[in-house]
Formats: C-alpha cells, structure tokens, sequence
C-alpha cells in the first residue's frame, strides 16, 4: 500500500517493527523457547522457525560474519543495542530489516514527507525528484514512474509543497525535466502529431528547388539568404528526413537567448525523431590553414547546437508541452538529438584529409556532423534520383560517404 504523507506509512512501518505479542510468546514456550517482551515480531518469528527446524532434524544455516557486522554497523549507527546472540540466518536477516525499517521510520518522521515534495539525493547530488508517494516499507517513490523511487535515508527536501521561493521553483524545474526524461515514450500519439502538423512537409524536392539553392549559394557571402530560402522552400531540408512524416520548423526560439535556424523531424516506427540544423557562412575555409582546427564559423556552429542542447536539458519538460499549455511544441525532443552544421564550400575547404579527421572526431565527441554546402547539394541530387524505400536513402542528412 502506498501513502500521500509520511504519516501512513510511519504507522505501517511501526506496525511492522512492533514487539512480539503474547500469542507469539506463547507459541514460542510450547516449543521451548523463550522470548524476551521487547524483541521485535519479525526477529521473534525467525527465532521460532528456527527453533521448530531443529526440532524436525532440519539444522539452521547459521549468520554469516557479514550479516554480523551489518547489524553491528546499523546499530551503531541508530544508537540502539546490538543483540548479543543471533541463533541463525534467518534471525540475522530479520534484525537486518527490523534495523533499516527503524532507520527508515527515522528518516520520514525527520522529514516529513508529503506529496508534491522535491527532494535531493546524496548520490548524485544534482538529482532532484517530485515525491509521489511513500510505501509501507518506507520507499519513496517519484512523479513519473518507470522505477523511480528512494530510501528516505538517502534524501533532502528541497523544496516543500506549496513553497513558491527562487530556489524551491529551481529545484521544481529541474525536477520537471527529469520527470520529462524518465517519462516520455518514444509512441506517436494524436497530440504529438497535432503539436507538429502546422511544420509537415508533403511536398517533394525538384529539379528546380535544387537549382535555385545552387544560385543562391553561389552569390551568397552570409547565411542570411540561404535561411530565407530554405525558409521559403522547407522540401530542401525535410527531404533528406529518412521517416515517412517529415517536418521542418524554421527560426525555433529556445527561452529568451537561443534561436535555432532550423529543427527537423520526422516519425517512424520508433516514434519521433529530431536533427538540428545549424547554417553558418558559406564564405569558410571550415579548417584552418595553420592548425588542426575548425574555423572560427565551423566552431561556432557547434557551440550553438551544443548551446541549444543544454537549453533542451534545463527546460525538458517546458520543451515538450504544447503551445496551448505554454510549452514549446516540441514532442519528444532530447538534449542528445543528432546536429547538423553547414558551413563553407568545397572549393574553399582546406586541407581536406585533416578536415575528415577533423569531422569524425566532432561527431564521436558531440554527434555533430560538419558539411560543406556542396555536400548538401549531393545528397538533395542523391535523394531526387533515389526510388527506394524512405528509410533506406543513403543520402539523408547524418548519413554519408564521407565526402565534404
């Protein structure tokens, strides 16, 4: 059974740690054994059982030296008296639980604990949770399921119900987004798609689009223009998407400092996929010429990727909620979603066997691929010749021949 306040469970546990009665004294004598007022029930009924298996020639398993030295520790630990004598496994086991439910039942009526509490851990220290509610044994479980849950040993409030201060809102956002993490599905849902319907992109790329990219590439000094038209004509992007739904969301604003020039995504059988897209100057070199190093446009591109993945991160939960319930409509999203930076031309590329290098390391290290414009031309011609099954197009974004 599980409780909302840390009252239930506290008469629970005390329920389950009482002292032996009367009748189980009295069964105790009819086998010849004593059993002290005090002693706990539960290491009172393993003291019987024990004793009933020797009567029967069933010899007990006696406790092990580091079953000893845990009671020995835990006690120590609570200030309670140690038994002096243990007369089998079973009997250690039972003081073992009797030991960590006195600590538990410690620990809640120290806390307090109620529902809508944040709480941290000691390990991480950075872990922060909502409390759900709290079992008879004293377990502590979290918003959002899926396993989540803590000895109450092992926690700190935060954050109390109700409370509306800076830190305690800090602490429940962080919650949020690991609630967010711990509970999105990768399943695609009729308010997922609803949320993404107004970027869908049903229209092919042609012959033409391509074409008009390649003119404006090569009178473009700036990203600017090629924002604008890849803006204008979404096919350009979304047709190197490898799922059957593809979407393309230009300008997205991430809280008040970020804009990311484009988020892609598209769904498949595992559910919703993201890539970002980060345009940079076609006007780069991408390596430079005296250092193993990306330019200064190729670095900045993945500091902005990198920069809108640890906004994803702190405002999860704020990320995935609709528009219509101030969020930002975008389903499913993840701090570790695939980027894409375009930057420079292949005529101006240098050193190309250290700028291979260069990218695989990047994309070890970040997931980031960095390509040229002209690769991206490739793969909208690839894509256009290509009449396979979507999922199978060798000539996606992410996917390459390592070619720049």
């Amino acid at each position: 059974m599980v409780h909302a306040s840390w009252k239930g469970a506290v008469a629970a546990i005390r329920l389950t740690i009482a002292s032996c009665n009367e009748d189980t004294r009295a069964f105790a004598a009819s086998v010849g054994i004593e059993i002290p007022e005090n002693l706990p029930h539960m290491v009172a009924a393993a003291r019987v059982h024990s004793a009933v298996d020797n009567r029967l020639g069933l010899a007990s398993r006696r406790s092990s030296d580091g079953q000893q030295e845990l009671i020995a520790y835990l006690a120590a630990e609570m200030s309670v008296e140690a038994p002096t004598v243990i007369h089998s496994y079973e009997e250690a086991t039972a003081w073992i639980r009797y030991l960590y439910l006195k600590r538990r039942l410690e620990s809640l009526e120290r806390l307090r604990l109620v529902k809508g509490d944040v709480v941290s851990w000691d390990t991480p220290a950075d872990q922060f949770d909502e409390v759900s509610s709290i079992g008879d044994d004293g377990r502590v479980y979290f918003t959002g399921g899926r396993g989540a849950q803590a000895w109450p040993d092992r926690l700190t409030v935060v954050a109390p119900h109700g409370d509306a201060s800076a830190d305690s809102t800090r602490a429940r956002r962080i919650a949020e987004n690991q609630v967010a993490e711990r509970a999105a599905t990768r399943t695609i849902s009729e308010s997922k798609l609803a949320a993404l319907s107004p970027y869908a992109v049903t229209t092919d790329v042609t012959e033409e689009d391509i074409d008009e990219l390649r003119r404006v590439l090569d009178e473009a000094t700036c990203e600017k223009p090629i924002q604008e038209l890849l803006e204008d004509r979404p096919q350009l992007l979304a047709s190197l998407m490898r799922g059957p739904s593809r979407y393309c969301l230009p300008q997205v604003r991430l809280g008040d400092r970020y804009v990311a020039d484009f988020l892609l995504s598209d769904t498949n059988s595992n559910g919703i996929r993201w890539v970002l897209v980060e345009l940079e100057t076609p006007d780069s070199s991408v390596v430079l010429e005296t250092r193993d190093e990306f330019d200064r446009h190729a670095r900045a591109g993945v500091a902005h990727i990198n920069a809108w993945r640890r906004w994803i991160q702190s405002n999860l939960h704020q990320a995935h909620k609709s528009r219509d319930n101030y969020g930002y409509g975008l389903p499913d999203i993840w701090p570790q979603a695939e980027g894409i930076v375009l930057v420079g031309r292949r005529h101006k590329l240098r050193r190309i066997v250290t700028a291979r290098d260069l990218r695989r390391e990047q994309y070890t290290k970040d997931t980031i691929t960095i390509q040229t414009y002209d690769r991206l031309l490739d793969q909208l011609e690839g894509t256009l010749r290509f009449s396979g099954p979507w999922a199978a197009n060798r000539f996606a974004l992410g996917a390459g021949d390592g070619s720049w």
